[in-house]
């Protein structure tokens, strides 16, 4: 017999931020390393903006700037180079501090960038690692308690007697997940309990027996175990109200 799954949506959306976090890391470390390995190859040197050159880009409808430079470096005279790159404010006759490789002179980069790249990424991916790591961390020990209830915990039969929105998650602007809220069929127990989000699709009846656990000393500390009720699971979406 199929049983209800808690619905996931959540954590999820969580677990892929902290996949993206784990890759923005890594390529953050990965670009610092090789940038910090490269930049001994080339060395500081000044440069003067000899001309500049607007190319307009009609499939992108936009004016990018050809930078040309002229520099001594190591005794040689280097006439109308490229510089690769612009920055706003740049005019002919400006000097700039450029880096250029030891080993091939007319190979320059901007210094700014090599350094902004790796922390660009180590920043991102420490902002996406910390907005995924605690909601996960909390689920963990959910799941910790709950199992332990299961283990541990009074059992105790409850009635279904509402099914809510759970409005905490949306899918295309739409509520997907529900919640049931059951009470004791035991009537000499008055509580009311609150099942995990569950998918929709899972058309559960009022009136249904659900298993529920609980802590004997702190009613609040509970587990709706929706896998413990039979169900009818619908083809298509039940339509929201």
């Amino acid at each position: 017999m199929k049983k209800i799954k808690v619905s996931n949506a959540n954590i999820s959306f969580f677990c892929v931020f902290l996949a993206v976090s784990i890759v923005l890391l890594c390529g953050g470390l990965v670009f610092g390393i090789y940038y910090a390995y490269n930049l001994v190859n080339y060395q500081e040197t000044q440069a003067v903006i000899t001309n500049i050159e607007e190319v307009y880009d009609q499939k992108d409808n936009e004016t990018n700037y050809k930078v040309y430079v002229n520099f001594d470096f190591n005794g040689n005279f280097y006439e109308n180079i490229s510089l690769g790159y612009w920055q706003t404010g740049y005019q002919v006759g400006d000097e700039i501090s450029i880096y250029c490789n030891k080993n091939n002179p007319t190979d320059i980069i901007m210094r700014e960038i090599v350094i902004a790249v790796p922390i660009i990424l180590l920043g991102m991916g420490a902002i996406f690692f910390l907005l995924s790591i605690f909601p996960i961390i909390k689920h963990c020990k959910k799941q910790k308690i709950y199992k332990n209830l299961i283990k541990n915990g009074k059992l105790i039969k409850c009635k279904v007697t509402s099914i809510i929105q759970d409005t905490s998650y949306r899918m295309n602007g739409a509520f997907v997940n529900r919640i049931a809220v059951c009470i004791p069929a035991n009537e000499n127990i008055i509580h009311e309990f609150n099942s995990l989000p569950f998918n929709r699709k899972y058309h559960l009846p009022l009136e249904s027996l659900v298993d529920v656990y609980y802590d004997n000393k702190n009613f609040d500390n509970y587990y709706v175990d929706l896998s413990s009720v039979k169900f009818e699971e619908i083809s298509e979406p039940e339509k929201t109200s």
